[in-house]
């Protein structure tokens, strides 16, 4: 009986062995999902392009999404599926069917996928790749050194703004290259943000500027700056500034129709006054120092002032752009001596002092 048991349990066994077996190798289908990114390579140094379907181009590491119907025995097909719907395929020139000589190329994504490990001596069959290709370029890589220059929001700059480096290297496909000229720079640009922080008259560094591709390769998205920032370094011009003027001339302002009345004499020491300190918008400063903007003091006398025959008056500033500037002096009063000519009509001379 025993005996009896134990056969029937063995056959049993290797029944079930037969049939798992048998499913394990039966022919099975699937789609699965797979996401393909094309990049550039070191060696050879080469840049690609990757085309996206419509006339465009991928941006640089953008991936490719690929639906795959794969056939082949049921272990096989779950061996993948296991792998990770969705994974992520790189190839790049050299590898993977991708060429490596510049030029444009399409791709059968259906042979790129049979030299990748996951399907490479599996026993699978891939059966179509949705989409079945895909258009790139390949071009050779190279470099070129420019020149770093500054833009402010402003150029209200005292001396020219520098760059640390001054030189930096674009490295890019050589096709984009071949457009830069002798006079193509790299532009670090002064956001308007750290602008306003800038305090005006110190001289200040901006660290880490980053670092915008010449004009020339301005769209490239393969193109990068080596190194991708710089240190700037640059002085606002003070809004305000001051000058000392040694001396400014007194000018009478008094009616024409006074002229032919009265005799005005400034005393001779105060006929300019001493030690000026002319202060305002730094620019109106600039034409006071280069004499574009000459400054005058005057001493204002209206009739009743040369009637009375007044012996001093402080020295007015005026006729300047807008009020802008001030005026500091030790001592603007100005003597004066006034008298009324013979036969002027009128209330005749002022009385003499002690009188």
């Amino acid at each position: 009986m025993r005996t009896q048991v134990r056969a029937i349990l063995t056959a049993l066994v290797l029944a079930v062995l037969v049939w798992v077996y048998a499913e394990a190798e039966s022919l099975r289908s699937q789609d699965v999902s797979l996401e393909l990114v094309i990049e550039g390579s070191s060696e050879p140094p080469r840049a690609v392009e990757v085309g996206d379907g419509a006339g465009g181009w991928l941006f640089p590491g953008s991936a490719v999404r690929l639906t795959v119907s794969i056939e082949g025995s049921t272990g096989a097909v779950d061996a993948l599926t296991r792998r990770g719907q969705g994974r992520v395929v790189h190839v790049a020139p050299g590898s993977g069917g991708v060429p490596t000589a510049p030029g444009a190329y399409t791709l059968d994504l259906r042979d790129v996928l049979r030299l990748q490990h996951d399907f490479k001596d599996s026993g699978l069959t891939i059966r179509k790749v949705e989409p079945a290709s895909v258009s790139i370029t390949v071009d050779e890589v190279g470099s070129r050194d420019v020149r770093v220059s500054v833009v402010t929001p402003m150029g209200d700059l005292d001396g020219q703004p520098e760059a640390t480096p001054r030189v930096v290297r674009v490295v890019g496909p050589a096709k984009e290259l071949a457009g830069l000229r002798e006079t193509s720079t790299a532009t670090a640009r002064v956001d308007e943000a750290t602008w306003a922080r800038l305090v005006p008259g110190r001289r200040e560094i901006i660290p880490a500027v980053r670092l915008e591709l010449p004009d020339e390769m301005s769209a490239s998205r393969r193109a990068r700056l080596e190194p991708p920032t710089a240190d700037v370094v640059l002085t606002v011009r003070s809004r305000t500034a001051s000058v000392i003027l040694p001396s400014v001339p007194v000018h009478l302002r008094i009616a024409p129709g006074e002229l032919a009345k009265f005799n005005i004499d400034i005393n001779e020491q105060d006929r300019t006054l001493i030690d000026v300190t002319v202060s305002g918008p730094a620019d109106l400063i600039r034409q006071v120092e280069d004499r574009t903007l000459p400054i005058i003091a005057f001493v204002p006398l209206s009739f009743e002032e040369l009637e009375r025959g007044i012996p001093s008056k402080d020295a007015v500033f005026t006729g300047l752009p807008g009020g802008a500037l001030r005026f500091e002096v030790a001592n603007r009063a100005v003597r004066l001596t006034i008298t009324r000519r013979n036969g002027a009509g009128g209330g005749g001379a002022p009385p003499k002092p002690g009188s």
